[in-house]
C-alpha cells in the first residue's frame, strides 16, 4: 500500500492507464496537508427572483452547478477542518474552500508540485520584471 501523508493512494484520485493521467473527485476524508487539489466543480446559489409573485411569497433559491474558470490550477493544501479546506494558490495568497460548495479533486503523481513550482516560477518572474521596469523608470 502507498501512502501519500497518511492517505492510501489508490483510495485517492491517481487512475493511470497506458500511461494516461487523470483526476477523479476526493472526499474530504482523504484530503491531507501537503496535497495538491484543483476545484472541478462550485454550487451557486442565488434568490430565484423570476419565482417570486409577491412580497408575501415564499423565497425559493436556485442552484446549480458550475465549472469555475480557473478550474485545473493547482492547490496546495495547508489544513483540514471538515468541512473547509485551507489552500494556497501558486501566488501565495490562501484562500479556505468550503467542501459543501466546491468539488475538489487531487492531482495526480508529480503533476501537481510540479504545475505548482512552475506556475510560481512564472509569477515571480513576471513579478521581477515589473520591478526592474519600475527601477528603469
Amino acid at each position: 500500500m502507498e501512502h501519500m501523508n497518511g492517505v492510501d493512494r489508490r483510495r485517492v484520485t491517481e487512475c493511470v492507464s497506458g500511461g494516461l493521467r487523470a483526476v477523479r473527485p476526493v472526499s474530504i476524508e482523504d484530503i491531507a496537508p501537503g496535497m495538491y487539489v484543483t476545484v472541478l466543480r462550485e454550487v451557486v446559489e442565488c434568490v430565484a427572483w423570476w419565482a417570486l409573485d409577491g412580497p408575501w411569497s415564499p423565497v425559493e433559491m436556485a442552484r446549480w452547478e458550475r465549472t469555475p474558470t480557473k478550474s485545473g490550477r493547482p492547490l496546495r493544501v495547508i489544513g483540514v477542518c471538515v468541512p473547509f479546506v485551507l489552500v494556497e494558490r501558486a501566488n501565495g495568497l490562501h484562500r479556505t474552500l468550503d467542501v459543501r460548495r466546491h468539488r475538489l479533486a487531487v492531482l495526480p503523481g508529480r503533476f501537481g508540485a510540479e504545475s505548482f513550482r512552475r506556475l510560481r516560477e512564472d509569477i515571480e518572474r513576471k513579478d521581477a520584471k515589473e520591478r526592474k521596469d519600475r527601477d528603469d523608470d
